[in-house]
């Protein structure tokens, strides 16, 4: 039984990778569109569905992880948190390019950092003239 639940593990594994690249590849070259054989089409336009599609599978894949695991997935990412966050700011910054905004602001960025200047002083107090 446990050999089964590590295959179905596996290939929900590669089903969230591979979501992934036809998400990622949908946002660089704005879709895909296949023919195989000559009758079936493989297409995708939007990123909603490789995207949810993703998730889920990559967060069953996860859930039967830890079913198994001496180490919960939770207990791990400490560890590759760094690596998460760099990823993370890579993709808003590919995302970002890709869609024309290349403005890392907007009409709050002064308050948001106003604001944190008044914490890290201690003073959140700010005195009208």
């Amino acid at each position: 039984m446990r050999n089964w639940l590590r295959y179905l593990q596996t290939v929900l594994f590669v089903v969230a990778i591979g979501n992934l690249a036809v998400l990622v590849w949908d946002l660089v070259t704005d879709g895909i569109h296949i023919k195989v054989f000559g009758h079936v089409v493989f297409s995708s336009w939007d990123i909603r569905r490789p995207s949810g599609a993703a998730a889920i599978c990559g967060a069953i894949a996860l859930w039967l992880r830890d079913r198994s695991a001496p180490t919960p997935t939770w207990a791990l990412l400490p560890r590759w948190s760094r690596w998460i966050a760099a990823a993370i700011a890579v993709t808003a910054t590919v995302v970002a390019v890709c869609f024309g905004n290349f403005v890392a602001g907007g009409a709050d960025s002064y308050g948001y950092i106003s604001e944190a200047h008044l914490w890290t002083t201690g003073r959140l107090e700010v005195r009208d003239a």
